[in-house]
């Protein structure tokens, strides 16, 4: 009987240690996590801190030239190049004027010429820019537009002499462009820019009027 007694009372000490040490072990736990948590948050917010202000430093120089209200005058040169007659050349002054940061609206001139069908085309339109990267130099964007105006060539233009063309021909002309561009910012007011465009329709002389694919070189000035 003191036997079984004595089994009984060292079962139950055991029992009062296990949980005693389980408690203790889920308490440490506890701690151990909320530590975890603790600690995790801060860094969390530290990093968050550390990434506003880095992105804050980055936007503060981007809207120097690509910030809202900002207006820029442009000239951009550049050439074609497809199955055509000659070579494509062509000049585009513009004025942009940005409606929001990194999204800009343009008045643009473009005049082109083909020397070897002799075809020319001068005319004005609107364009739209979406600058979907914005670093502290170097900005990437989209472009898409339309331009109106009048192209002159000639019926004959696959004469292998100009000397050999007839009277001119004239048409009025709507073209629409697309394109990808890089922009560069050289400082507070200059940057320079390369861009790369198809020619989506044109109501003209597809043939004649300039080559569908284009790029160019420019440089921008900021006034405001």
């Amino acid at each position: 009987m003191c036997s079984e007694g004595y089994v009984i009372l060292k079962c139950v000490k055991r029992c009062v240690w296990i949980r005693t040490n389980l408690a203790s072990a889920v308490s440490c736990l506890q701690t151990n996590c909320n530590n975890f948590v603790k600690n995790f948050s801060i860094l969390f917010l530290i990093c968050l801190s550390l990434t506003v202000q880095a992105q804050t430093a980055i936007n503060d120089r981007q809207q120097t030239l690509l910030g809202q209200g900002r207006i820029n005058l442009g000239v951009s040169t550049g050439f074609g190049y497809a199955g055509y007659i000659g070579n494509s050349y062509h000049v585009a002054p513009r004025v942009q004027y940005f409606l929001k940061d990194g999204w800009s609206v343009a008045l643009d001139a473009r005049y082109d010429a083909n020397d070897g069908s002799q075809t020319k085309f001068w005319g004005g339109g609107l364009s739209t820019r979406y600058y979907f990267v914005r670093g502290q130099r170097v900005a990437l964007f989209a472009q898409a537009g339309a331009m109106y105006g009048r192209t002159k060539y000639y019926t004959d233009y696959a004469s292998p002499s100009p000397q050999q063309f007839g009277s001119p021909q004239y048409a009025n002309t709507l073209q629409t462009h697309a394109g990808l561009g890089i922009h560069y910012r050289l400082g507070k007011r200059w940057s320079l820019e390369g861009l790369a465009e198809r020619m989506l329709t044109n109501s003209g002389r597809p043939a004649l009027d300039a080559s569908q694919w284009r790029t160019s070189i420019g440089i921008n000035f900021r006034i405001k």
